[in-house]
Formats: C-alpha cells, sequence, structure tokens
C-alpha cells in the first residue's frame, strides 16, 4: 500500500449517486467502538438469564457460539446505524459499500482458494508446536460430540456470511476509512488489522486474523470498496466451517 490520495478519487458534489464519500470523524468511530461494546455486553447480560449454567457443556456449546455471533453481529451492525448512520447523516456508500469492478469480487474468491490452505496448515502447525492447555479449541466449540446439525447449518449461515459483513463494515469500511486519513495506508492497515485480531482472542486465531485482515485491507484499498473484502471474508469463514462439521460429521464413530 502506498500513501496517496484518499479513496474512491474525487466525484460530483455530495447527494448525487457518484458524490465522493464524506469524511469518517474521531467522534464516530469512538462512539460507534462505545456503542458497540455497550449492545454487546447488554445483550449478553440479557442472554445469561435465559442461558442455562451448563450451556458450555456437551452439544450445548454450539448454542452459545450461536448467540455470540448473533450478539457480535448486532453489536457492530447495530452501533454503526445508530451513530454515523442515524446520528452524523453518513451513508453505508461513505463506509465504502460500494459497487465495485466484478473482476475485483473474482480475484477475492481467487485468493480464498489460497488463503484457505494456507490458514488451516498454519492451524495444524501451531497446535503440533504449542502447549497443550485445557482452554476448548474451535472445534470443540462449533462440533461438539452430539452437536446439531440445524445449528451447525446456522452457524455457517451467520459466521460465514452474516458476521464478515458486519465485522468488514465495523474494521475495514469505518476505523480504517477514519484512521487512513491521519496516518496513511499503511499505519491504518496494521492498527485496523491489530484490532481485529484481538476480536479472535485465542492466540493462533489472532495470529492468522492479523495477517488476514492486511489482506482483507489490501482488497478495500486497491478497489475502493468493501465487496471483495466482503466475499473474501465470506469465502474463508464459510468454507474452513464446511471443512470442520464435514470432518467431523464423517469422521468414523469411536468404538465402543
Amino acid at each position: 500500500m502506498s500513501a496517496g490520495t484518499p479513496f474512491p478519487p474525487p466525484g460530483p458534489p455530495h447527494g448525487s449517486p457518484l458524490a465522493p464519500p464524506r469524511a469518517i470523524t474521531g467522534r464516530d468511530v469512538f462512539l460507534t467502538i462505545g456503542f458497540a461494546l455497550l449492545l454487546f455486553f447488554a445483550g449478553s447480560l440479557v442472554a445469561m438469564q435465559v442461558v442455562r449454567p451448563d450451556a458450555m457443556l456437551g452439544p450445548h456449546r454450539q448454542f452459545v457460539v450461536l448467540l455470540q455471533l448473533a450478539l457480535m453481529a448486532f453489536a457492530m451492525l447495530g452501533a454503526v446505524y445508530l451513530v454515523p448512520i442515524r446520528r452524523s447523516g453518513l451513508s453505508w456508500r461513505d463506509l465504502g459499500y460500494v459497487a465495485c469492478d466484478p473482476r475485483w469480487i473474482k480475484r477475492a474468491l481467487l485468493m480464498a482458494f489460497v488463503l484457505v490452505p494456507a490458514l488451516l496448515a498454519f492451524g495444524y502447525f501451531f497446535r503440533q508446536v504449542m502447549p497443550k492447555t485445557d482452554t476448548p479449541d474451535i472445534v470443540t466449540m462449533i462440533a461438539p460430540a452430539g452437536f446439531s446439525w440445524i445449528v451447525a447449518a446456522t452457524i455457517i449461515l451467520y459466521a460465514g456470511f452474516l458476521t464478515p459483513v458486519a465485522e468488514e463494515i465495523f474494521f475495514r469500511g469505518l476505523i480504517y476509512g477514519w484512521l487512513r486519513r491521519h496516518m496513511g495506508p499503511m499505519g491504518a492497515a496494521v492498527l485496523t488489522a491489530a484490532g481485529f485480531a484481538i476480536l479472535h482472542q485465542r492466540l493462533e486465531a489472532v495470529i492468522a486474523a492479523f495477517f488476514t485482515g492486511l489482506i482483507l485491507t489490501w482488497f478495500y484499498e486497491k478497489s475502493g470498496s468493501l465487496l471483495p473484502s466482503i466475499a473474501l471474508h465470506q469465502a474463508l469463514n464459510a468454507t474452513q466451517l464446511v471443512l470442520v462439521y464435514l470432518s467431523v460429521g464423517m469422521a468414523p464413530a469411536p468404538a465402543a
């Protein structure tokens, strides 16, 4: 990424369909982050009143993961809608949700074919060299013994398609869009990828998400649209989830 004029390039005055995006302010960014945290924790408190204490045991883990995914997407999109959209009058286009050359979508999907095996190989290598911990891995969380295929399909829909839209608008569209105006694309890409990575919590996922975040930002930077980043993000998440569930579902049952 090279520093230059903020994208997309200048166009007609604001208000026309081809108007340049309005600037995102730091106030909008910090208020949106605060509202997202507030919505997530408020939703979590409500969920704790209806979710059984033993929900993290056995097949019930799937329901907790599904609930977390739903709350996260709701918090991010809800905060973006409440602050930049409703309060400040920005549009989704101002946050990068605009049409782009279809070739960028194709390039993003081709990149997914490269990244999926690379991420799977990294995960396998990481688990071999790192000491074992008592923290459940992602397979145990989303596909515990006796898991529900209906919930599995719902998780794939949420994590594979809805969550990437929320995360790309929140991180690339909002945070990167603001940071880029103050420190250029390179520094903004690193900071945005770091924030995106921290969201994934587990060390293995944090490392993978950081480098994936840089690639997602590159697609946004070069295309001037979030659509390629969303397509790549969706392809990565959905493919990896499908592979996990297929590997668990097709595994031979343990001998009695």
